[in-house]
Parts: C-alpha cells; sequence; structure tokens
C-alpha cells in the first residue's frame, strides 16, 4: 500500500517559527518532528527515525544547512530535502540544489508552497519505489502550449513586468528565444533578484522590491544573465524518460523543443497527475 502522507522532519532555529509551522502541518495530517539546527537534524537520521521529506533551513548555529545536507546526503540518500533560505543567502540555496536538495523555498514563505513542494517531493520518493507505474505514452500527450517565452534582446526592467503580468500562471520560469524564434536559454525570478542584490549589496533584495522599485533593476540584456545551459525534451519522448530526467536534475519544468524551437513545456506535476488517473 502506497504511503499516504510523508513523514516529515522541519529544521528551523527560529523556533517559534519551527512550532507553529509544526502545528499547521500536523493538522494538515502529517507526522512532523522538529528540530532546532543542522546538528540536531543529522541526529534524528542517525536515530533511526523514518522521514520522507526533510524541510531545513540553511543559516543556523553549530551546523548549518549546507553542511547537515551534506551529511544526510550520506546517511539517507532516498531523503528528499527542501531548503529554506533568506534573501541574503540565495546562493546557498542555489548551492543546496547542485548537492542533492529537492527544491528551496525563499522565506518568508507561503505555507500553501511549502505544501505543494512537499507533495511533489513525496511523489519523486513514491515514483522510485514504484517504478513500474511509469507510463509510456509520449511527451506531447500532455505538453501544456502556451508556454512563456521572451526574446533575449529586452531588458531586465521587461522582464520584471513580463513575470508580473504572468503571476496569474504561478509562472517562475521564461524561455528565451532568439531572432530567428529558437530557444537559446531560460531566465528565472531568482535570477533576477540575484542580479538586483548584487547592484545593491547594500539592502537585502526580495522579489517584491523588484516589483515596486523596477528602476533598480540594471539597464541590462536578458541575454547577459540568462542560463544558456538547459536540459530540454523532445515531444515524442516517453512520460517516463521525461521524468527520469526532471527528477535527476531536481526540474520542476522543461521545454518541449523540435528543431531549436520550442513548442510548450511539461511539469513533474502534470506527469505524476497523468499517472495516477491512468493507474487509478
Amino acid at each position: 500500500m502506497p504511503k499516504t502522507k510523508p513523514r516529515l522532519l522541519i529544521v528551523d532555529d527560529e523556533e517559534r517559527l519551527t512550532l507553529n509551522m509544526a502545528r499547521i502541518l500536523e493538522r494538515r495530517g502529517y507526522q512532523v518532528r522538529v528540530a532546532f539546527n543542522g546538528l540536531e537534524a543529522v541526529e534524528a537520521i542517525k536515530s533511526g527515525d523514518a522521514f520522507d521529506v526533510v524541510i531545513m533551513d540553511v543559516k543556523m548555529p553549530f551546523m548549518d544547512g549546507i553542511m547537515a545536507l551534506r551529511l544526510i546526503r550520506e546517511l539517507s540518500p532516498l531523503i528528499e530535502i527542501i531548503m529554506l533560505t533568506g534573501n541574503a543567502t540565495l546562493d546557498n540555496g542555489i548551492e543546496a540544489l547542485r548537492l542533492g536538495a529537492f527544491d528551496y523555498l525563499l522565506k518568508p514563505y507561503d505555507v500553501e508552497d511549502l505544501i505543494e513542494k512537499i507533495e511533489e517531493a513525496f511523489q519523486i520518493d513514491e515514483m522510485r519505489e514504484r517504478p513500474v507505474m511509469w507510463a509510456g505514452n509520449q511527451v506531447k500527450s500532455i505538453a501544456f502550449a502556451n508556454s512563456s517565452t521572451m526574446p533575449a534582446d529586452r531588458t531586465l526592467k521587461e522582464a520584471v513586468l513580463f513575470f508580473e503580468h504572468e503571476r496569474s500562471e504561478n509562472t517562475d520560469t521564461v524561455f528565451i528565444v532568439g531572432t530567428d524564434d529558437r530557444l537559446i536559454g531560460i531566465l528565472t525570478k531568482g535570477d533576477l533578484v540575484a542580479e538586483v542584490q548584487m547592484a545593491h549589496s547594500d539592502r537585502l533584495i526580495d522579489w517584491s522590491y523588484l516589483v515596486q522599485n523596477p528602476d533598480s533593476v540594471p539597464e541590462k540584456k536578458v541575454s547577459e544573465i540568462m542560463q544558456p545551459d538547459f536540459i530540454s525534451v523532445g515531444p515524442d519522448e516517453s512520460l517516463s524518460e521525461a521524468g527520469h530526467t526532471m527528477i535527476v536534475n531536481n526540474l520542476q519544468l522543461l521545454p518541449v523543443v523540435e528543431d531549436g524551437k520550442i513548442l510548450g513545456n511539461i511539469k513533474l506535476r502534470d506527469i505524476f497527475d497523468y499517472i495516477a488517473r491512468q493507474t487509478a
């Protein structure tokens, strides 16, 4: 029988916030244990308690989240770890992904966003345990055609306004195209926040600040800060291959590309939903 709710370990030195979040998640039906620094988190894993998902802050006393992430990965490589990072430690959040974290959230975060990431991380864990459930259908069968694209010669200020305009679609990634409409890179809200943070090291920058102060954005083109190295998937590739690619690379969204041109995108959540319908 598949597990119905993931077992959680919340790790954060802000005790009041951590205990409040634990109570909220327990009311949602989750089994929750808390720790107040990385050392306590590692000891909890060593004790043999079984956890499916760890939610852990980056900046903590005694042992920070990055070191704890390394040790937890060694002790229990199948546990999915969601990192919490403040604006000043955005680079640490990105480093955490490179070290194998499932994802990270910027603090302060919304509880619904956290729950969504918990469920996505848990679904990946279940798919590893039940690989026979992978469907063999092709990517194009569930790909979303209306992808957010932007020409590479747009300014960063225009990019901020674009993201804000598209917020109803919960878009945090835009695909960058060249003059021939071929996909040449991706841009995220995090890229823009990091760029403005470098230009304004005297203050902490978050997305709300960018929206309220678009003139603070450096006068650069999107092509100057986009990520030119990206992973894509073809429309005829199987959902199993696409899902595996996303799990291995900790991706929630992939562009669907044919002959260099973007046809749409596919989300990991959509693959999970599709498989659930097919195997119900």
